[in-house]
């Protein structure tokens, strides 16, 4: 069992950050999560000071250190935030604890491809009934879980469209049939410093636009200065900002700045709608 502290890391938060769709809580305080063709529990009670992982300090160290980022200073990037800025200070302060995961490039192409005019739920519903029928099954701490499909499996509309994707089906089927052939080179992508030419290459995939590459850069290739602007985002800058954010002032840790303020604004926005319906209602 290795402990972390909660100031440092909170799952819950991540699982609901919209970044990831392979966290599931097992029961009040216990999540599951797949990485690749890995599998971990992590205990993490309402009023607890450290999440507990179970596993060795060395699969830890080897694995999971490196996927929850937890070498990077996210205490510092708040510790940034313009005092004066109201909003994003409680933004940070409700946010803390979220990290940007560094998860598998091909899985998070996919997963941002069915995320086009989608909602959270059925992106996550999408996303695991793919992997549960299409992915391969291993077995780890006595549990049977399936890794995400590979690129051979995802090439067939017949089977994709049994999964509810819809239009976004043949783009998935596109970017799948080309990393097959090896027209698209992940590796290439992920190990290239000409951020330019990959970008260019993300909004050349069926179905990826800016708003999705960017998705794709800052989940999928860890950079902390992508920052997605999607329907969200656009609100925050319009009703808190009067139109205009100056993400200059956190060059190179934007889409940091950026979860918080989308996972803060979906809270009070979900406050704000609960607070207009009659008390009737919601008893």
């Amino acid at each position: 069992m290795v402990n972390v502290p909660v100031a440092q890391l909170d799952i819950d938060k991540i699982a609901r950050s919209g970044q990831c769709f392979r966290m599931h809580r097992v029961s009040d305080g216990c999540w599951s999560i797949i990485n690749g063709t890995h599998y971990l529990e992590a205990k993490q009670p309402a009023d607890a000071d450290e999440v507990a992982f179970d596993c060795s300090q060395q699969e830890f160290d080897e694995l999971w250190r490196d996927y929850f980022d937890l070498d990077t200073d996210y205490d510092a990037f708040i510790d940034s935030i313009d005092p004066a800025d109201e909003f994003l200070t409680k933004a940070a302060e409700f946010s803390r604890g979220i990290r940007i995961l560094k998860q598998d490039l091909w899985e998070i192409i996919c997963t941002f491809i069915i995320s086009q005019n989608n909602n959270m739920k059925r992106i996550g519903t999408s996303v695991n009934n793919l992997c549960q029928e299409l992915g391969e099954p291993h077995e780890e701490r006595g549990v049977t879980f399936h890794s995400f499909p590979e690129p051979s499996r995802l090439m067939d509309p017949s089977l994709i469209r049994l999964f509810g994707i819809g239009y976004r089906t043949p783009h998935l089927c596109s970017v799948a049939r080309d990393i097959y052939s090896g027209t698209l080179d992940l590796e290439a992508l992920a190990t290239t410093d000409n951020r330019a030419a990959v970008h260019r290459t993300l909004i050349g995939i069926p179905g990826v636009g800016p708003k999705v590459a960017a998705c794709i850069e800052l989940f999928g290739l860890h950079w902390l200065d992508a920052y997605p602007i999607d329907t969200w985002m656009r609100k925050v800058i319009e009703r808190r900002y009067q139109g205009e954010f100056d993400w200059s002032r956190y060059h190179g840790y934007e889409g940091v700045i950026q979860q918080y303020l989308f996972c803060y604004e979906r809270k009070v926005d979900r406050e704000e709608e609960l607070s207009r319906v009659p008390s009737a209602r919601r008893s």
